[in-house]
């Protein structure tokens, strides 16, 4: 049966291979045919008669017409949509609008339609069929992916909005779907301690050999539950009851359902707990003996957290989901154990802008990018987004054919993003803001550097003398959480810990500000950095007292 499986999945996964052939030759050719293709089909929609979309011929005309945007400057055209207004951003109309973080309290909505969610379909068929000819094993089990649910809302058009995971996991191959451990109702649970012990229950008894999820941290926070709840867990596989107690009356109906489906397991619950006792705790390395493959990020800070599932996992190869995002799926990893993909160039039109260099900088197009050089990605897709900047820094570290291979370093400067969480640095002015008004305090300077060995962020203070350290930073926390819907998601599911508050000594401020304006800032243009990407020399010597 597995290897009937296999073949199937590797012969759906040959039409993105064919054009991945094509496109390796002569990615130029390929990226000018599907900006036409875009450019034509919206052309009567109210973004592209404003931009003149009839009249472009080329990557040059299309720079010169159409400005980058962010979201911010798209959300009046969104917002025509979410009302219901047709032909807006794009001619085919959307089924669904993709939530993420934005950099306000508001989610963002991102248009999702039909051509947007078959080059999805596309892109996951080319990851199965190569991860499956890497691994011929990796159909002898089961599949266990952790999504959100594709409605958690409805926009004012009556559409849902949701989680693009979930939307990713209904589009893969029922064949593949067939084979999942999580039933899609675990989704829809609205308690999110709730919904990772109904997945730790039911991944333990079953027989996995792929596991995926796109945050490594959702698969540490699957086995460190796993291990927490061992004896009812274990005593659930033996009785064949779910062993989940509802935190919120809206769940309780959904898991009487799963329980109705358990059936004993005996057999399955003895050895679980003879190997508990053995290693000590509970563990998915000893539940899943054949384990295969696990597909995660591996690219930026998201990366420390993968090279931990071996502690829980085993020594299990680690293959990239690719650079992907609610926007767009961006590339396919060629190999195991490497951050880097090709882009998907006959789904998007990908800009690149140098990310050193002036603001009036020419945008790059594929063929032109060079190895060890760094970029942003403007991004161009069938379901309304035109060289849209989504705040990706890009490193491309070589090249398959003349294609390039590009591997996610960071968010933008502006931006932090260890789990999913996308904090912008307005958000967290606004947050120290708001704390630092319920204290009788003088804040000075703050700032908020990851800190990814401890999944937690440090927050560094400049505060008058006094000040209660730990006070603001439990305030700052609160004030984050209602600002950032994915930050909340994240510090609920235990994903990301408390902010560690450091008070800085007197002074820091300034100092930190001197050396920015000595290594090249402009003094006029100079915006005080409320987050940092990683600790500066100057900072680590300057803590005063650590929370």
């Amino acid at each position: 049966m597995s290897q009937l499986l296999s073949r199937l999945v590797v012969a759906r996964g040959r039409g993105p291979a064919r054009r991945l052939v094509r496109a390796r030759r002569d990615p130029a050719r390929a990226q000018a045919e599907t900006l036409r293709r875009i450019l034509a089909r919206n052309a009567e929609t109210e973004f592209g008669a404003e931009h003149g979309f009839g009249r472009l011929l080329g990557p040059e005309q299309y720079a010169a017409a159409v400005p980058v945007r962010d979201y911010e400057a798209l959300l009046p055209y969104v917002e025509k949509m979410l009302a219901g207004q047709p032909r807006i951003l794009c001619d085919e109309p959307p089924f669904m609008f993709g939530t993420t973080s934005g950099t306000a309290s508001k989610r963002k909505h991102i248009p999702i339609n039909r051509s947007w969610a078959s080059a999805l379909s596309g892109a996951m068929r080319l990851w199965l069929a190569r991860s499956t000819r890497a691994h011929p094993e990796l159909w002898r089990g089961q599949v266990l992916t952790l999504v959100g649910s594709m409605r958690e809302g409805q926009v004012a058009c009556g559409l849902p909005s949701g989680s693009v995971s979930g939307l990713t996991s209904a589009r893969v191959p029922r064949v593949v779907k067939q084979r999942y451990v999580l039933p899609s109702s675990v989704a829809e649970l609205k308690d999110h301690d709730t919904r990772y012990e109904v997945a730790a229950r039911l991944m333990l008894e079953s027989d996995v050999s792929l596991a995926a999820a796109p945050n490594a941290t959702t698969l540490l926070r699957l086995a460190e539950v796993g291990a927490a709840r061992s004896e009812p867990i274990l005593r659930g596989i033996f009785e064949g009851k779910l062993g989940v107690a509802a935190r919120c009356p809206e769940d309780e109906p959904l898991l009487r359902a799963l329980d109705a489906e358990r059936s004993p397991n005996p057999e399955r619950a003895r050895r679980l707990e003879a190997a508990a006792r053995a290693r000590g705790v509970l563990s998915p390395m000893d539940a899943w003996p054949r384990l295969a493959l696990i597909g995660c990020w591996l690219g930026g800070t998201a990366g420390a957290f993968a090279r931990r599932l071996r502690e829980h996992y085993g020594p299990v190869p680690l293959r990239d989901l690719g650079l992907r995002a609610t926007e767009a799926t961006m590339t396919i990893p060629l190999e195991d154990g490497v951050a880097s993909g090709v882009p998907l160039v006959h789904d998007n039109y990908y800009e690149f802008l140098p990310e050193s260099g002036d603001v009036g900088r020419r945008a790059l197009g594929v063929a032109e990018l060079e190895v060890g050089a760094r970029y942003f990605v403007l991004l161009t897709t069938p379901a309304g987004l035109y060289r849209y900047d989504i705040s990706d820094v890009v490193q491309v570290t070589g090249k398959y054919h003349e294609l390039p291979l590009i591997e996610f370093v960071h968010k933008g400067p502006d931006m932090l993003n260890m789990t999913g969480e996308k904090l912008h640095a307005a958000q967290v002015a606004r947050a120290v803001a708001a704390a630092a008004e319920s204290f009788p305090c003088r804040l000075d300077r703050a700032q908020l550097v990851p800190c990814v060995a401890e999944a937690r962020y440090d927050l560094l203070l400049e505060l008058s003398p006094g000040a209660p350290l730990a006070e603001l930073a439990r305030a700052f926390d609160r004030e984050l959480r209602a600002l950032n819907p994915e930050y909340e998601l994240k510090r609920a599911t235990a994903r990301l810990g408390p902010p560690r508050p450091i008070r800085m000594k007197a002074g820091w401020g300034k100092r930190l500000e001197a050396a920015d304006l000595a290594r090249g800032c402009r003094a006029a243009q100079y915006k005080w950095p409320f987050v940092r990407h990683c600790w500066d020399a100057l900072s680590e010597q300057d803590i005063d007292e650590r929370g």
